[in-house]
């Protein structure tokens, strides 16, 4: 038993150092990110060829600065569904309560498709650095071999799916420049399209559909070379494409605004978020050696727990304890030369 503990003890170290890299220190990623829209110049074509212009609501074209809403520092907006309100500001005065006013709807509301969106793509532009590694390597900023920092520009990319989901997404981004996505390859990579209904039955053109780009950064990932086992590769990331839960988000604002008459615009569409996060990792002497330390003292905790079950709870305990501390009179008398009780008995 003392040998399988021996053995399983030294497996988990094995495995606590080779597989959960406990030979290296990590730092957490810091950084930031924009994203932006562009139209290709082919976008625009018979509106025949959509099949959703054909379904009872007109589509519109419309230019990139009027489909892309920026809602936060790390989110957008991308128009698909716009709700048109014409409204007239009507007031009424009464002795008892006062002037109130409010906003009546005078023509009926226009509603329409933004044409064409699919085939924008969303350029995302994002940097990052691990402060206390960057600073310690000397390392130059904007390098293509740096470990510790870099940006979309210097680092290589890809585009991927949310694990264990079919089927498979994996879109390589190895250009030197701001990685350009196509928002119909952002949403098959969350393994859904703008046609796809929600529960109530309104698709997602429509109703709207809100997405987690997931930008994790790393420099151990590697093709099983030595040199990447020890975070000594260029750091490297990855998008991972979330669709998440829908919660009818919506954008309104007042256009055309004269003091009595107003438009209204609701705006349905992709919103799409970020978020950064990832590991940078180092190769650390004193890591390892806590590592290996702690394997030691579990081997020496292995033997205190072997002779405690031997003695206190396995059936044959009592031959145990004889055995053990029989063993240890012996040692004790022939440390101090006196004649074992088998000595004396010959």
């Amino acid at each position: 038993m003392y040998y399988s503990s021996v053995l399983i003890i030294a497996l988990y170290l094995a495995f606590s150092l080779i597989y959960h890299k406990g030979y290296v220190e990590f730092e957490q990623p810091v950084g930031g990110v924009s994203m932006h829209i562009h139209a290709p110049k082919d976008q625009v074509k018979p509106l025949s060829e959509l099949s959703y212009c054909q379904e009872g609501i007109k589509c519109v074209w419309w230019n990139e600065s009027d489909i892309l809403h920026s809602t936060s520092a790390k989110e957008i907006l991308i128009t698909t569904f716009v709700e048109e309100f014409y409204e007239e500001l009507t007031c009424a005065e009464s002795e008892k309560y006062g002037k109130q006013c409010y906003w009546n709807i005078i023509e009926t509301p226009d509603k329409y498709y933004i044409a064409g969106v699919e085939d924008l793509e969303v350029i995302f532009n994002h940097r990052m650095e691990a402060p206390n590694f960057f600073e310690d390597s000397g390392e130059p900023r904007e390098h293509p071999e740096n470990r510790f920092s870099g940006s979309v520009k210097s680092m290589k990319g890809v585009l991927m799916n949310p694990k264990d989901t079919k089927p498979s997404v994996r879109k390589y981004l190895y250009t030197a420049d701001y990685d350009r996505i196509k928002l119909k390859d952002l949403l098959g990579a969350s393994n859904c399209s703008l046609h796809d209904k929600r529960g109530g039955g309104r698709p997602h053109r429509q109703a709207g559909i809100e997405l987690l780009a997931d930008i994790s950064y790393n420099n151990l990932r590697c093709n099983g070379s030595l040199s990447c086992a020890f975070g000594t590769v260029p750091v490297s990331y990855r998008y991972r494409i979330f669709h998440l839960p829908p919660h009818d988000f919506e954008l309104v604002k007042v256009e055309s605004h004269d003091g009595t008459h107003r438009l209204r615009r609701i705006f349905h569409g992709v919103l799409i978020q970020t978020s950064q996060v990832g590991k940078i990792a180092r190769f650390s002497w004193p890591v390892l050696v806590q590592n290996f330390v702690s394997g030691f003292w579990l081997l020496s905790i292995a033997v205190v727990i072997i002779d405690v079950l031997a003695i206190y709870v396995f059936k044959e305990k009592q031959l145990y304890f004889r055995k053990k501390y029989a063993e240890v009179a012996d040692e004790l008398l022939n440390a101090s030369g006196a004649p074992s009780p088998k000595t004396k008995k010959e």
